[in-house]
């Protein structure tokens, strides 16, 4: 059976654009063909990020992390991990972090300094003169 796009796969009614938008047929209530595709879809998706341990988009919980015996951390928060870190957190990042903004500082004050220095030194010199 050959169904047109604007017809509902389940009972047949003829819907509008204003029909296509919405998740369920208006008459039988079934869920359109576009929408349960798009269900499998993010489902797949949320599936493949969560076996390569990358939390949903969106603010969502993460992956489920297990603790000894398989039982989950303490609301939920894994093992291991102080409270109110939030997901993903990583001291090691958080050094990085610290130590290159130590580095950009240096990379700017030092070239300031020495050029300070410098003048003074020459003003110093020519004064002298």
């Amino acid at each position: 059976m050959n169904n047109p796009a604007g017809s509902c796969k389940n009972c047949g009614a003829t819907l509008t654009a204003q029909d296509l938008m919405g998740t369920h047929c208006r008459y039988c209530q079934a869920a359109l063909p576009h929408q349960v595709a798009a269900a499998q879809q993010v489902a797949l998706v949320n599936q493949v990020m969560a076996q390569h341990g990358v939390p949903p988009p969106y603010g969502g919980p993460g992956p489920a992390q297990q603790g000894p015996y398989g039982a989950p951390g303490p609301y939920g928060q894994p093992y291991g991990q102080p409270y109110g870190q939030p997901y993903g957190y990583n001291a090691a990042q958080d050094r990085a972090m610290k130590n290159a903004g130590k580095i950009i500082i240096l990379a700017v004050v030092l070239p300031i300094a020495l050029t300070v220095i410098i003048g003074a030194a020459v003003a110093i010199l020519l004064m002298a003169r």
